[in-house]
Formats: structure tokens, sequence, C-alpha cells
């Protein structure tokens, strides 16, 4: 299976939710009881809202599990990983003494926080 039709569909997904705004503004929820902001926000999420279909394309990315390893083969502790598409017309230098090459995805990582001892 290929990631690329994956991001592809989770970035159309994405755009469609944010065109439709489908999602109640919290200022109608506040003023809603409880038993009908669950309705609204049941009805915003039924077949073919762009709300499942963001959740259903972003559960297919996560399904890629990306995990990072050290030299010595042992996982490193993230906190999330995300990959993003780079434009192929963007130099990326792969070292310090290497000339520049089109890249088309960064792999970007935050490290989990160890707490100090």
């Amino acid at each position: 299976m290929k990631i690329e039709p994956i991001l592809t569909a989770l970035q159309h997904a994405m755009n469609a939710f944010e065109a439709d705004a489908p999602l109640p503004a919290p200022e109608l929820l506040a003023s809603l009881s409880r038993e009908e902001q669950l309705k609204l926000i049941r009805a915003s999420l039924g077949a073919g809202s762009s709300v499942r279909r963001v959740v259903e394309s972003q559960r297919a990315v996560d399904a890629f599990a990306l995990h990072l390893r050290d030299e010595q083969d042992r996982e490193v502790p993230t906190q999330f990983i995300t990959v993003h598409r780079v434009s192929d017309d963007v130099p990326v230098a792969l070292a310090s003494d290497a000339a520049p090459v089109p890249a088309r995805y960064v792999i970007v990582a935050q490290l989990e926080q160890r707490a100090a001892s």
C-alpha cells in the first residue's frame, strides 16, 4: 500500500472540512441543552460529512505508524512524527558537504521530553 494517495485523501478531506465549516459554533453549542448539543454534533459526524472524511483519512494515515531508530537500532522515543510533502524544486542538502538534491518528503519528529533526574 502506498502512502501518497492516503495523504492526498487527507488533504482533500481537510480542504472540504475548512470549506464546509461543518461543526456548530461554540456560541451555538453553549446555548443548547446537552441533549441538543449531542444531536447536533452527531448530525455533523454523519456518513458523508467532511468531518467523518477527515477522521477516516487521519486513521488511514495513522495506520502507517513511524518509529525512529538510532544507530544501535533502539527506538527513539517521540511524541509525534509527521511527514510533509515538499515541492520537487526545493533543494535539500543531505549533508553539509553534499550537493542539494530535490526531495519529496520531510519527516518531522518531536522527541519525548524526559524528566531530569
